[in-house]
């Protein structure tokens, strides 16, 4: 774990030349160890030799580690049995991961779910209606941390009550953005905080990038509920694609900004998604809670005719009261209290005191 480490100070953008070391000296130690000629020998180039060699000077392994311990981090390596497997079989695996909590299970079914830091009421509750289904039924949420989209799943995620995991920008003796903290402190009950920088890395725009690579590669399929044109989600986008994961995009407005982003990559060949079925018939998931379907389909059985009318008119997109009236054709006092006792058995959510939305 030292070598490992300290290593990743000077390749941590580079973890196709730490994989390569690994793999020719079979210990990080005697890699550190190495001189100028054997590490050309393990299939580096001289530009990234002489770095090496440069920055050794510079660092102090167990030094180094002992900051590591000082934040209390955990650290897991390529060669470990605990490093997330789907992760380790992408191109160019992070060579360390930094955590607090726990990293995935084997078992773990894991989806991950981001999105714009700017979303519209759209974007948020077509996020909290697909995160929740998604948790309801047992799987683990991946994302950044980031304001907007991921914050959004994380929280309705932990509502939800299933673990969670965010992926960071920066070193982890700090949280990224500030405003989360309390977030991360929740996530961290059940799940699990990931980096693959060092505490002390702030974050750049390289590290976005690399929280994004790790985001895809951690999950069989992404899913990306709201998003701009050009926007880190489109990054991800496209380091999905090259791992092999599936792509799912939540169509929204053709003329809002937000979500031109998520009907492009439609367009492009993204699975449109307007529920957690269409993700687990593509990933093939079993839905594992049988009895909750159950209990939807009497909670159905049990329902008046207005009330069946509702809930066939309203989608993951709200609809005003005055909208619902029309389309009804019931007497206000009747939609009323049929609305009411929708959201009374939690089916319906109130929005604004005039949008009525699904919840299942």
């Amino acid at each position: 774990m030292i070598y490992w480490n300290a290593f990743n100070y000077i390749l941590h953008s580079n973890p196709i030349a730490a994989k390569k070391l690994y793999e020719h000296f079979n210990t990080m130690e005697r890699a550190w160890k190495a001189g100028f000629k054997d590490l050309l020998k393990a299939g580096l180039n001289p530009k990234i030799t002489r770095k090496i060699i440069e920055q050794k000077q510079k660092i102090h392994p167990r030094r180094q580690f002992e900051i590591i311990q000082k934040h209390n981090l955990k650290i897991t390596t390529l060669k470990d049995k605990n490093y997330p497997r789907l992760l380790k079989e992408i191109h160019d695996p992070p060579p360390v991961l930094y955590y607090k909590g726990r990293l995935p299970r084997p078992h773990e079914t894991l989806i991950a779910i981001i999105g714009t830091r700017k979303p519209t009421t759209y974007g948020k509750h077509v996020t909290q209606i697909l995160t929740r289904e998604l948790a309801s039924r047992g799987i683990s949420i991946v994302s950044g941390l980031a304001l907007g989209i991921d914050a959004i799943a994380h929280k309705t995620c932990l509502n939800s009550n299933q673990t969670t995991y965010a992926v960071l920008s920066c070193g982890l003796d700090r949280v990224y953005p500030g405003q989360n903290s309390k977030l991360a402190q929740r996530i961290l009950k059940t799940g699990g905080l990931i980096s693959p920088y060092p505490p002390g890395w702030p974050p750049l725009k390289y590290t976005f990038y690399a929280r994004n690579r790790i985001i895809s590669g951690l999950c069989p399929g992404v899913l990306i509920t709201q998003a701009a044109l050009r926007s880190g989600t489109s990054i991800t986008a496209n380091h999905a694609l090259d791992q092999n994961r599936d792509i799912f995009a939540v169509p929204g407005e053709i003329y809002a900004p937000q979500s031109q982003g998520c009907n492009k990559l439609i367009k492009q060949g993204a699975k449109l998604i307007t529920s957690f079925q269409d993700i687990f018939e593509e990933l093939k998931i079993p839905n594992s809670l049988k009895q909750k379907d159950k209990k939807s389909s009497e909670q159905a059985l049990a329902m008046s005719p207005a009330q069946k009318i509702i809930l066939k008119l309203l989608s993951l997109r709200p609809i005003p009261f005055d909208k619902l009236v029309y389309l009804t054709k019931l007497e206000i006092d009747v939609l009323l209290s049929n609305l009411t006792e929708l959201e009374i058995q939690g089916l319906i959510e109130k929005i604004d005191e005039k949008y009525f939305l699904n919840k299942n």
